[in-house]
């Protein structure tokens, strides 16, 4: 349900400010399809900029072709293979999460 502040505001200008420096984190999924839709090439035009500020966690689809997303290999993130059993690796994605949120919250590394 979208509270009442954000109603008939322009999505792009309500979600730009989030994405560039509102939220504390992005977390991207970078699957072979992220490019090619006109969502994420406006989403990923917001927070490029904060790749150098530990602030994007870019999770890697296998399936995506080699270089895609050079850009973002220079910070750290995690792989995803769709191809194979996603429970696990979907829990360990989460504990990943949980743990950066966490560290950012106490202030450890």
């Amino acid at each position: 349900m979208s509270s009442i502040g954000s109603w008939a505001k322009n999505v792009e200008d309500y979600l730009a400010q989030i994405y560039k420096s509102e939220a504390k984190y992005v977390v991207c999924f970078l699957g072979p399809d992220y490019p090619k839709r006109v969502w994420t090439k406006f989403e990923s035009q917001q927070f490029k900029d904060r790749f150098g500020q530990e602030a994007v966690v870019p999770i890697w689809f296998t399936t995506s072709p080699p270089g895609m997303f050079d850009e973002s290999t220079r910070v750290g993130g995690v792989t995803f293979d769709p191809t194979n059993s996603t429970d696990d690796q979907l829990k360990r994605i989460a504990e990943l999460l949980r743990r950066k949120v966490g560290e950012a919250a106490t202030g450890k590394r």
